[in-house]
């Protein structure tokens, strides 16, 4: 069989990449609406028709329910409800791939002969499954699975000609819009790869770069009118979304110009205003983040064995890289010489397409049979996240409480008392404050566990979003919001369950913690922004707690801390 035309497709978080080579020349990046990068968001429409790409994002202005940005990281849930229809992840990725096999044919002339598709390092047999399970349903036949840094490292070793002898190794520093992914890699013999060892960053990003950005954006300019960063953060009409839209593609192209110059100029949309950034500004609240990632880079290389000296080469990979300090830390902290190249979001589909044979060697690292709901983001250290224990029963939980009272107060110090079983600590006096904008004390109960670390607590008008509400309190932090609701009954607060579901597409699961005992939570994106609704089994009380910049780890880790 005439191999030509070869594909191939890095399938990823916030993108996908597609390489076809269908002559005797060079792999060409396939463009989608002029771009090499396919957003991998997809949307289910009316007719349950799955739109991909720029189609889904556009669609998204008028229908949130049915949008799905990030497929890739629910590969593990089976099913994704878009629009009030369960689709099988399956066809939402092979979606995704249908529409790269679609370009490639129409652009060679014919469908490909052979499809090289790129995954995780960390994805064990049951995740390739479900991609080699989209894949036939995409009309793809006996796809070749490759590991990304192997498809990397085959990109600059086989393309780019970097020198990597027999049994030395490389790191594959792989930072891309929607997450951060390091490998060290062995060459085995003449073509062959292992991973020996690989780690990463559900919550670290372009994203959360750009998010920097827009953080300091709302610091110059939320005082001005905080009316008008609110639309801005939580957008309420389609002129609104399309504003925030506009923010956020603003953020995003200042922060790629500061990788090339020392100033960037970034329009704020609805105040009008023109204002500057400057490359250290960026640099300054950016260096957290691209510390954690150089932490984890040197932990994963220490753990393959591999000392940074013996290393034969470090591979910059994925669009963020483009950071000028992100070569530099590495540089400083390992003392190898990155290798930086023009377009380094094309190589593992570069890599992939140059790939020959079969499936290179992988480390095979177990899966858990199901997924916590959301475990913690990582914050400093390179240690994998511990999910929260679990609750201890309802009678266990204050018999423990007041024995644990009886205790402090035997020794002689009390931190604070436990009443009825109630282990919460007092409120301080911005909590007492926060507490005193409340009109219904079950509400202002319901919210207590939030109200010390939380500004601006106010009264908003009760809405219809979901059930009829008859108190609307909504408290802020920098870089999120919480609000609770109250309900005339139960008939009503199930009804903001069913919104939340049905409207907005929101993954339900039933909970049992603290702050309440056992209700429901819904997790969703309104607009662009993520929300983690939750309710109280045993009364009409519900919250939203939603966040325009923070992922869905992170976000769920504050939920933790306060719910459960």
């Amino acid at each position: 069989m005439d191999p030509l035309p070869r594909l191939g497709i890095d399938f990823g978080t916030s993108h996908t990449v597609a390489v076809c080579q269908w002559r005797d020349s060079a792999a060409q990046p396939l463009l989608f609406d002029a771009s090499p990068l396919l957003p991998s968001a997809v949307l289910a429409d009316g007719q349950r028709r799955l739109l991909v790409g720029r189609d889904a994002q556009r669609g998204a202005r008028s229908d949130p329910a049915g949008f799905e940005p990030y497929p890739k990281r629910r590969v593990d849930e089976g099913t994704i409800l878009l629009g009030g229809t369960e689709f099988d992840v399956a066809d939402v990725i092979a979606a995704v791939l249908r529409r790269c096999t679609g370009e490639a044919a129409r652009v060679a002339g014919r469908p490909a002969a052979e499809v090289v598709l790129t995954h995780p390092a960390a994805w064990g047999p049951r995740r390739r499954e479900v991609l080699t399970r989209a894949a036939a349903r995409a009309g793809i036949d006996d796809p070749v699975l490759v590991a990304e840094p192997v498809a990397a490292a085959i990109y600059f070793t086989t393309v780019l000609g970097v020198r990597v002898p027999p049994g030395a190794a490389a790191v594959v520093y792989d930072l891309g819009a929607g997450t951060f992914d390091v490998a060290v890699v062995r060459r085995e013999g003449g073509s062959g790869w292992s991973v020996l060892a690989s780690d990463g960053f559900d919550d670290v990003g372009g994203v959360e770069f750009d998010a920097l950005i827009v953080d300091g954006l709302r610091d110059r300019f939320r005082d001005r009118d905080p009316d008008v960063w609110e639309r801005l953060t939580n957008p309420r009409t389609a002129a609104d979304v399309r504003a925030r839209a506009t923010l956020w593609e603003e953020a995003r192209a200042a922060k790629e110009q500061l990788s090339r110059n020392s100033t960037a100029g970034v329009h704020v949309p609805l105040y009008e205003a023109d204002v500057h950034v400057t490359r250290e500004e960026f640099e300054h609240v950016a260096a957290p983040l691209i510390r954690r990632t150089v932490t984890m880079t040197a932990s994963t290389l220490a753990r393959s064995g591999v000392r940074p000296g013996e290393a034969a080469g470090l591979f910059l990979v994925g669009g963020s890289t483009r950071i000028p300090q992100i070569a530099t830390q590495l540089h400083r902290r390992l003392g190898i010489a990155p290798t930086v190249i023009e377009q380094p979001e094309l190589v593992v589909a570069q890599g992939a397409v140059s790939s020959a044979g079969p499936a290179p060697s992988t480390v095979e690292i177990p899966e858990p049979d199901t997924e916590p709901l959301a475990p913690p983001p990582q914050l400093a250290i390179s240690t994998p996240p511990v999910p929260p224990p679990a609750p201890a029963p309802r009678r266990r939980r204050a018999w423990l409480a007041a024995a644990a009272a009886v205790l402090v107060v035997a020794a002689g110090a009390v931190v604070y008392l436990v009443v009825n079983g109630d282990s919460r600590p007092p409120l301080t006096a911005l909590g007492q404050q926060n507490e005193k904008v409340f009109e219904s004390r079950k509400l202002a109960d319901f919210a207590r566990p939030w109200l010390n670390d939380v500004n601006e607590c106010k009264q908003l008008p009760p809405d219809t979003y979901g059930g009829k509400a008859t108190e609307y309190v909504a408290c802020d932090t920098p870089n999120w919001q919480v609000q609770f609701r109250a309900h005339d009954d139960q008939e009503e607060r199930d009804k903001s369950r069913l919104d939340r579901q049905h409207t907005w597409g929101g993954t339900p699961q039933s909970f049992t913690g603290a702050h309440p005992e056992s209700g429901r939570r819904i997790d969703y994106l309104y607009y662009t922004s993520r929300v983690i609704y939750w309710d109280d089994d045993d009364s009409t009380i519900v919250g939203d707690l939603t966040s325009a910049t923070l992922n869905a780890e992170q976000l769920a880790e504050i939920w933790t801390r306060y719910v459960m």
